[in-house]
This record gives structure tokens, sequence and C-alpha cells, in this order.
């Protein structure tokens, strides 16, 4: 069976072994990435409530019908399965969803023995794998104007998967910080911010970052770009604590480093440390 690849984290990318697939009807995109993130059979009646609000249950189910005529024909019929009931994404079937990849990756963390906020040697690879399938917003630029439902759906999505980026992003922040390895740590620090400008606990990290490599110059500019935003966004200043870290900076006072630490360790060195000994 052929391979489908349904990207969304950014603006929609549908592949078919590696052929890109235009689908030009909106609903059409909307049905397939609402089937593929919730990961489950999803009534008729439920779809048509979200995705044509307006219509009667009878018309609302006969535009369904056609929609999902659109989408199979697309997609060369194999990876739904419906019945008079129901419509659901073959679990069996060669299939990849980006969004599932990435909360699949951050999982992995939490089977690790630590805590949430902590992170580990076998932790940094997945959070980094799953921090570059966010190449923007969940379904970025896409919204269907007749369809609140599913626009306040989406918007949901979007916002906690955000979140989660966000949290992955500072926790790789942090455990790159104490192993004093601060030029990956500035890197994902502003993919950090870029996730929200007026994250202000985000703009202290790379202060600080640039401080910790040497680069006195560019933690005052951060400052800077912090208070600019705060100001055109919002009008507003920035909190004290980034005014005092500010202000330490220019007096030439080097932020404390993290302390400095071996990374968390392994599963596998955790249960050989508690083996026990011959």
């Amino acid at each position: 069976m052929a391979r489908l690849s349904l990207s969304f984290l950014g603006p929609s990318q549908i592949t078919i072994d590696g052929n890109p697939i235009e689908l030009e009807i909106r609903k059409t995109i909307a049905l397939l990435a609402y089937l593929a993130v919730e990961q489950k059979a999803v009534s008729r009646d439920t779809l048509v409530v979200l995705l044509w609000p307006d219509y009667e249950q009878a018309q609302g189910r006969t535009v369904l019908r056609q929609t999902l005529y659109t989408l199979n024909k697309g997609l060369a019929g194999e990876w739904l399965t419906s019945d008079r009931e129901s419509i659901v994404l073959r679990d069996d079937a060669d299939l990849w969803v980006d969004v599932r990849q990435f909360r699949e990756l951050l999982s992995v963390c939490k089977t690790h023995g630590h805590g949430a906020a902590e992170v580990c040697q076998e932790c940094h690879t997945p959070l980094t794998q799953a921090v570059a399938l966010y190449r923007d917003e969940f379904l970025s630029g896409f919204t269907l104007k007749d369809s609140v439902k599913f626009d306040e759906w989406e918007l949901m999505e979007a916002e906690n998967l955000r979140r989660e980026c966000a949290t992955a992003l500072q926790n790789l922040v942090r455990f790159l910080s104490e192993l004093g390895e601060y030029e990956p740590a500035i890197a994902f620090a502003r993919d950090w911010l870029a996730l929200d400008r007026l994250h202000e606990t985000a703009h202290r990290s790379l202060m600080q970052l640039y401080m910790w490599a040497g680069d006195r110059t560019q933690a005052l500019r951060q400052y800077q770009e912090c208070a600019r935003v705060l100001k055109a966004e919002i009008d507003a200043e920035p909190l004290e604590e980034t005014t005092r870290l500010f202000e330490a900076i220019k007096a030439g006072t080097i932020p404390s480093r993290p302390s400095s630490r071996a990374p968390t360790p392994t599963v596998e060195e955790q249960k050989k440390d508690r083996s026990p000994s011959k």
C-alpha cells in the first residue's frame, strides 16, 4: 500500500509516496484534518454539525457524502473507512500524521521516570525531533468562514500544540544551559520566543544565554527588543524582573550560570544503578 503523509503543523501538506496531493475543496481538507487529529471514528451527524452547521441534517448528510466521495477520489480511496453512521481514518493503513508524531515524541519523555520539567539524555533526541516537526501554527492560514465550530476546534488545537511546543523548547533550553551548550540553547530559545514575542521569560532566557556565551551587546539588544515589542503590541513596560536583569547586564554583571551537572541518567543507566551488585 502507498504511504499517506499528512502535515498540518503549518500550511497543510498532503502527499502519497512523496507526491503532493491537491484537495481543491476546503471542506475536504477540514474533514481530513479533523479525522487525522481526533484519531477515532466520528459520527456523520457530528461532522455535519461541525462543517455544515446551517444545513438540515438530511441535506448535511448528502453534502458530507459528496465531500467524502471527493476526498476518497483525491486519496485513491484507500484511507477512509465509513459506514452509515461514522467515518474513520484506517489505523491499519500506511499513514503518517505530523501532529500524531509530534505528540508521540513528546510522550516518550513521560516514560523516563523523572518530572515533566526535567530532561534526561534519552529525552534530548525525541524533544529535538518533535520541535523540528513544528513548522508553524496548526493549519496556518486555514479557516472555514461558514463553520464556526470547526474554527473553534482548530483554534483550540493550535493553542494546545503551541503550548506543548513551547514547553518542549523551554525544557531543551534549560537542559542545554545546564550543560553549558549555549549556542544550541540560544537557537531553541529563539524558536521558543517566536511562538510568542510577548513572552518575557523567553526574552530573559535569551538575555542570560547571550551573556553566558560572551555576547553582552546582544544581551542588551534583546532587552531593547523586548521593550519595543511590549510597547508596540500591548502598550506595556517590561516586568521589574526583566529590567533588573537588564541593569545587571548593563553594569557588566554576568547572571549566575545554572548549576553544571551531568545529564539525568538514562532509563537503562537507572536500571543498572538499581541492580544488585554481583
